[in-house]
């Protein structure tokens, strides 16, 4: 699909990476809400049409279309066992759980094709400088609620007390996080880029959970182990 340019003030950007940095504040948003929403099935059905597309103009590689074949024959093996097993559940339900059972890799691959080399470089120049406020504030604000409860403490371990950031769950913070990381290894022109990422560590290891501690810990561990040892870059 042909893209389209975007003009911010004196910057342009991709069209492409605008629409991609619209989905991913909606779902950032709606995570710090915290409130169920039907968000992410509708994008999955938005992303389903476009790969729908994308196949009817052949422009899927061999391997993606035979993986997309594979999970459709899946979503009909389902379909047809719940018929014949005897299960009597509304059309509409059925659909919202298929919906929600392959959103992820609906996403994924319409999102292969949908961010090419230029828009991932247009979306690196756009959410690099939040990446970095949302690390520097995060470590901040993780070091202070050590002190002062600031509203952003949930339980305590270990006499550490657990940061919750802005969000309401452990694992929504790890995963904007990640999104962070991700758009800061991406940007080459980034400076001191290891600083950030011991900051975005030790913040999610006080978060004191399980997934957001192992990450901060094994992240530092690859990251002295790789970088510092000059092994590899990221």
């Amino acid at each position: 699909m042909s893209s389209f340019r975007i003009k911010i003030g004196n910057k342009t950007y991709d069209g492409h990476a605008c629409v991609v940095f619209c989905i991913l504040f909606i779902l950032i948003y709606l995570e710090i809400r915290g409130g169920r929403s039907y968000f992410d099935e509708i994008l999955c059905l938005f992303a389903f049409a476009y790969i729908l597309l994308l196949g009817i103009q052949n422009k899927l590689t061999k391997k993606d279309g035979i993986n997309i074949l594979l999970m459709i024959c899946v979503i009909g093996i389902g379909i047809l066992s719940n018929i014949f097993s005897g299960l009597s559940a509304p059309a509409f339900s059925i659909v919202i759980d298929i919906i929600a059972e392959t959103k992820v890799l609906w996403i994924f691959f319409a999102m292969k094709y949908y961010i090419h080399s230029e828009a991932k470089e247009s979306l690196a120049r756009m959410l690099t400088p939040i990446a970095k406020i949302f690390i520097v504030l995060a470590f901040f604000f993780s070091i202070l609620s050590q002190f002062v409860n600031i509203g952003m403490t949930g339980s305590e371990r270990y006499g550490i007390q657990g940061f919750n950031f802005i969000f309401p769950m452990s694992f929504q913070f790890l995963a904007v996080s990640l999104i962070m990381f991700a758009v800061l290894s991406l940007n080459n022109s980034v400076k001191y880029k290891n600083f950030y990422y011991i900051m975005g560590c030790i913040s999610l290891m006080l978060s004191i959970k399980s997934s957001p501690l192992l990450f901060g810990i094994m992240f530092l561990f690859f990251l002295y182990y790789f970088v510092v040892k000059n092994t590899i870059k990221i």
